[in-house]
């Protein structure tokens, strides 16, 4: 490779470098004050569990810049740290230690002063698809940072500096890397020298470690019971034969918007004894093709390609989150359909928001506190919970906060949460959708002929 060809990459990871100092800076000062109320409360809020991926995403992005920043300044200098001799190999060097500063001054933050607590540890343990982050990245960034061979090398470029200050100060002037040794006196204020820190670390790497396999082995274990007995009793039916027709299919169709929700139920299924309250199961309703193009949702392509024809709710079921036709969801024999009270603009962010986790899998152990499992009603609490003045309580069930599809039934008759809009298949709604004063007596009396 030529030295011009050097000198173009080295000037490409400087200025990269330049470009992250405040993309860093920010993320360090947002505002995560909401997680001391995450770990009291022991779960998070959909937005809450939101914001953190949101910032989880942008601290990885930075990050990797980070590392790719050290990895080609290396392979230009083309030589150990002992090695260095020339200027552009101090350069690499002084911009690869700068980069490593900030590195360091992100992971120690994330480590020891956002993830403390092992409830934040768990959730950041968990994937967000959304984002393409895998599980257990908490675990491998913490490895990394405890990884003897990376500490060594860190502490040999440290004594690095130490030991040549003066050949480095020279390149203050130096207009490719100037400004950053102008500013390794604080960058070096980022890193933690102390061997007993650093022992303490690999200590509580160590002991995390341990907690997260076993932790790890036994939410397997009870998820794989779960998931086994969950998918019998979903796929146990006794009648296929359903009382919604087409004709009542197209009667709800007719009454239907978008952030409608559709709640169900099969009148023969073994779900339905395992599944707490009459009514077991809700649907999304996010809207025709011309009702989307009203309501000015922005869809990604990916999106745009799957919502074609009849599709037009979006629903979790066993087998995972997904767009799916209304002749689907309504191959049942009782539905009801309630609105939230909630603008048009809200509708259109809970839509979007709510899409954000299409392609998830079904959560079998109805855990709210995981976000990378949707059970069927999470898709309603993550839709609209936080908006205007929508907020979903949860119910402790079986030691685990829950929201079940008749929790949001209740809402519908106890709060002005939402207005019920029909029901159908319980006896005298049989010939048709009812609606009015009527549909709500009839509802109320259906919770008792489970």
């Amino acid at each position: 490779m030529s030295i011009d060809n050097n000198e173009a990459l080295l000037i490409t990871q400087a200025d990269t470098l330049h470009s992250l100092i405040v993309p860093v800076d920010e993320l360090l000062a947002e505002n995560m004050n909401f997680i001391p109320e995450v770990i009291e409360r022991g779960l998070f809020r959909p937005s809450e569990d939101e914001a953190l991926a949101h910032w989880y995403a942008k601290y990885l992005s930075l990050r990797g810049e980070l590392w790719s920043i050290i990895k080609h300044c290396n392979e230009i200098a083309a030589v150990p740290l002992s090695g260095i001799r020339s200027d552009e190999q101090w350069r690499c060097f002084v911009i690869a230690y700068s980069a490593a500063c900030q590195l360091v001054r992100i992971d120690r933050f994330f480590l020891f002063e956002l993830a403390t607590d092992k409830l934040i540890q768990k959730k950041l343990n968990q994937s967000f698809k959304e984002y393409r982050i895998p599980p257990k990245t908490f675990t491998h960034i913490l490895n990394r940072f405890t990884n003897p061979k990376l500490a060594l090398k860190l502490y040999e470029a440290m004594w690095k500096v130490r030991l040549r200050r003066f050949k480095i100060r020279k390149l203050q002037s130096d207009a490719l890397v100037g400004k950053f040794v102008a500013q390794l006196t604080l960058y070096q204020t980022y890193l933690d020298p102390s061997k007993r820190n650093y022992i303490q670390r690999t200590a509580y790497f160590a002991k995390h470690a341990v907690s997260r396999k076993v932790a790890s082995a036994k939410q397997k274990s009870m998820f794989a019971v779960l998931e086994k007995l969950g998918r019998a009793t979903a796929e146990v039916a006794i009648d296929n034969k359903k009382q919604v027709t087409p004709e009542i299919q197209k009667q709800a169709l007719a009454m239907l918007l978008p952030g409608d929700v559709l709640v169900t139920r099969h009148k023969y299924a073994l779900s339905n004894f395992f599944l707490p309250g009459t009514w077991p199961h809700v649907a999304l309703f996010v809207g025709t093709q011309e009702q989307r193009r009203v309501l000015d949702l922005q869809l990604s392509a990916k999106h745009e390609e799957q919502w074609r024809g009849g599709i037009s709710t979006f629903e979790s079921k066993k087998d995972g989150v997904k767009l799916r036709a209304l002749d689907e969801t309504l191959h049942v024999d009782y539905f009801a359909i309630i609105r939230p009270k909630l603008s048009q603009q809200s509708i259109k962010q809970g839509v979007e928001r709510v899409l954000k986790h299409e392609g998830k899998r079904y959560n079998f152990d109805f855990d709210f506190f995981r976000s990378d499992r949707l059970v069927c009603t999470e898709v309603i609490y993550r839709a609209f919970d936080g908006l205007e003045n929508m907020q979903f309580e949860l119910s402790e069930r079986a030691g685990r906060k829950t929201l079940s599809a008749e929790d949001i039934l209740d809402m519908a008759m106890d709060t002005d949460a939402f207005d019920l809009i029909g029901l159908f298949g319980y006896p005298k709604a049989m010939a048709t959708i009812v609606t009015g004063e009527r549909a709500s007596q009839l509802l109320i009396e259906s919770y008792r002929l489970s």
